[in-house]
């Protein structure tokens, strides 16, 4: 056997071992959420939902409470600030949901990157995007 090859083995043996590891502590944090005494749900819930409705207070997105939370769930806060920040106007009619953005750069990537979210998020068929660049 060549020394490339034992030095191959030698870290397979060693992401064997940290791999082990892992599923141990996996284990334990599983074992420590069961035996979680359960807590009172319906107090969290409405203090989530106060974060919502003040976040999309005067936005575009109070009249979609949901659909905001839904969306800022599927892509993260980052992604939605960078992507989801430059939204003037959002309406649904006819099973198509329209947005109009900043400009081209932010039509094109959300086009390409989030269509399927948005049909998802809004339970519509059609997603059209337009950019204030491009209005006439």
């Amino acid at each position: 056997m060549s020394k490339y090859n034992k030095q191959i083995i030698e870290k397979i043996v060693r992401i064997e071992e940290t791999l082990e590891a892992i599923r141990a502590e996996l284990s334990e944090i599983k074992e420590k959420l069961v035996h979680q005494p359960a807590r009172e749900s319906t107090g969290g819930q409405a203090k989530k939902l106060d974060v919502v409705n003040n976040a999309v207070k005067g936005t575009v997105w109070e009249k979609y409470p949901e659909q905001y939370r839904r969306l800022l769930a599927i892509v993260g806060s980052l992604s939605f600030d960078a992507w989801f920040g430059s939204v003037r106007s959002i309406e649904v009619k006819d099973d198509s949901l329209y947005l109009i953005v900043e400009d081209e750069f932010i039509k094109n990537a959300l086009s390409a990157r989030y269509s399927k979210e948005l049909k998802h998020v809004f339970s519509v068929e059609k997603v059209f995007i337009n950019s204030l660049e491009n209005r006439d």
